[in-house]
């Protein structure tokens, strides 16, 4: 899976990246606004099935998550107002906040009215 480098919103939109989860194994994604953080608002999330995992439910079919499978995580984002923003999304192992992130990826966000 691949995290996108840039997203274009119009103010008002709210966008969903999905981040390749490592849950199982302790490790989590965090995430800054490194700039313009008036534009935007971000929040987490957990539970979205791994694509491999049969794809996308029907309507009305139950979802269970796969015994001991990662889930992957959510960013929601929303745009505020016009502009570009950006935001660091990094992921550590658990107990591993003063070494490097074992991934780090900077995602721009356009903002247009």
């Amino acid at each position: 899976m691949e995290i996108p480098k840039t997203i274009t919103l119009r103010v008002g939109d709210m966008n969903t990246v999905r981040l390749p989860g490592l849950g199982t194994a302790g490790y989590a994604w965090t995430h800054e606004v490194i700039e313009n953080s008036a534009l935007i608002e971000v929040s987490t999330g957990r539970g979205a099935l791994p694509e491999t995992a049969g794809g996308s439910p029907k309507p009305g079919e139950a979802v269970l998550p796969i015994m001991g499978a990662s889930v992957d995580e959510l960013i929601y984002i929303r745009a505020l107002r016009a502009g570009r923003s950006r935001i660091r999304l990094t992921q550590r192992g658990p107990g591993k906040s003063d070494q490097p992130p074992s991934k780090e990826h900077i995602l721009e966000v356009d903002i247009r009215n």
